[in-house]
């Protein structure tokens, strides 16, 4: 009798109905490589699941079995109980064979059901830092699914690598959300461009599409609009902006989204153009620890940004010691064009741009904030 079998004979005996609970014991696991194998696969989660609590089997034999779709590159995993498969949701965005993965529930999943089984919702105190995952997951919202609301939002023209939780940190910046959903293909495990949502506080939603709207995010202009039409108008709010207070909102929302930590977020206008861009998330410390490495990416740097115009010069400072004697600005590029029509197209072109798997962020800065930078005042 093999692993698989005896685990259900398991769950048999101990008075389980495995076709009534298997729609809840069951995960979906999405874009998988090419290279994948049912037992490698087994393994990862078997360690995962140990490593950060998320099973009580410190023996193993949490996963009954593992289904990989080899032509759609996706797999469902059944654990032996709701609980842990409740609990490894929350590994979704984990990174295996250099892809991150995405965690759903089947199609099959029946919310009613599973309520009466088990915890619905993964453990808020797994220890994700075990498997690198350095932040808490993203606290759940409720989806739009099935929303009517006037405020609604809708957004295309999504590059279908951005990941859920970059996509509501760029709508998050704006106020709080309420309801989410990034619209998935179930076979692929990538998104299909667009999303929607709410907000909290809909007098946010006018500030949110003026900032949004028209956005580059890679080689695309992303689309933002109520998603059921004009919402009437709300109370205090003038949403065509006849008070004047609408347009600055929308700035300030601009100016606050321009400096939130995701490279995602930043890619909006970049701010006043100069002649001068940073860019964010293209090179980490550890990279430019290594003298060959960085080498190498700031002579890539230089001759992709050639390509714009007249190219001045790049700072890419290098590493300390320790990263308490870092110099100011590791792990930025900073970019001086001759003019800024020069820097303008660097600005659109590799705002958004993935680069090593991490998005770019390109905004434009002061030429004194270059310079001060080029002299190592800043």
């Amino acid at each position: 009798m093999d692993v698989a079998a005896k685990q259900l004979t398991a769950l048999h005996a101990n008075g389980i109905n495995v076709q009534a609970t298997r729609h809840a014991r069951r995960v979906y696991v999405g874009a998988l490589t090419a290279d994948v194998d049912d037992a490698h696969l087994t393994q990862f989660f078997e360690e995962i699941m140990l490593a950060t609590g998320a099973t009580k089997r410190v023996d193993g034999g949490c996963v009954v079995s593992t289904y990989i779709n080899r032509e759609k590159l996706f797999a469902f995993i059944e654990f032996q109980t709701v609980e842990e498969a409740s609990n490894a949701l929350g590994f979704d965005g984990v990174v295996y064979g250099g892809q991150q993965l995405r965690l759903r529930r089947p199609n099959d999943y029946n919310i009613a059901q599973a309520s009466l089984l088990g915890p619905q919702q993964p453990n808020p105190n797994l220890n994700y830092s075990a498997i690198g995952i350095n932040h808490t997951p993203t606290p759940m919202v409720a989806s739009t699914e099935n929303s009517t609301s006037p405020y609604k939002l809708f957004v295309g023209g999504l590059p279908n690598y951005i990941t859920e939780n970059q996509v509501k940190e760029l709508v998050c910046s704006f106020g709080e959300i309420k309801a989410f959903n990034l619209v998935f293909d179930k076979d692929t495990g990538l998104s299909k461009g667009y999303a929607f949502w709410e907000f909290l506080d809909p007098s946010v939603s006018e500030a949110a599409i003026k900032g949004l709207d028209g956005m580059r995010l890679g080689e695309k202009l992303i689309n933002v609009k109520f998603a059921n039409g004009n919402p009437p108008p709300i109370g205090g709010y003038n949403a065509a902006g006849e008070d004047g207070t609408s347009t600055v909102a929308a700035q300030q929302q601009l100016g606050y989204v321009a400096n939130v930590p995701l490279a995602t977020a930043t890619a909006l206008t970049g701010g006043v153009e100069t002649t001068c861009v940073r860019l964010k998330g293209m090179v980490s410390r550890e990279e430019l620890a290594d003298p060959t490495e960085a080498a190498e990416i700031l002579e890539d740097t230089e001759e992709e940004c050639k390509g714009f115009g007249s190219l001045v010069k790049v700072l890419m400072p290098r590493p300390g010691p320790h990263p308490d004697l870092d110099p100011v600005g590791v792990g930025e590029v900073m970019l001086k064009f001759a003019t800024v029509e020069c820097a303008r197209r660097a600005q659109r072109s590799l705002n958004g741009r993935k680069f090593a798997d991490r998005l770019v962020g390109a905004v434009f800065v002061k030429e004194s904030v270059f310079d001060e930078r080029d002299r190592g005042d800043a």
